[in-house]
């Protein structure tokens, strides 16, 4: 209803977000979840993480990449990367 695609696993994240200065548009995003304070991942409805999962080593899923048409350019991968591992840093 509100044209916003959600799921269960939104609130257990951490959104990344690269907006754009002159408009303030959002205009890249990703969803992290990391084992150190969830237990559930979003890819374990699609694949088999057993093994993964049994690690004690820190996981990290990241998913929901999105970036607006008009900025799909390499430097907004790079950027979102650079926020990835700013969070992985702070970890």
């Amino acid at each position: 209803s509100t044209g916003i695609d959600t799921d269960e696993f939104d609130g257990l994240a951490l959104h990344l977000g690269i907006f754009h200065q002159p408009s303030g548009q959002l205009i890249a995003t990703c969803r992290l979840i990391c084992s150190l304070w969830s237990d559930r991942f979003y890819s374990e409805h699609e694949f088999d993480c057993g093994e993964v999962l049994k690690s004690s080593e820190i996981k990290l899923e990241v998913g929901r990449v999105c970036v607006h048409s008009e900025f799909r350019k390499s430097v907004m991968l790079i950027l979102l990367w650079r926020g990835i591992a700013e969070e992985l840093r702070q970890t």
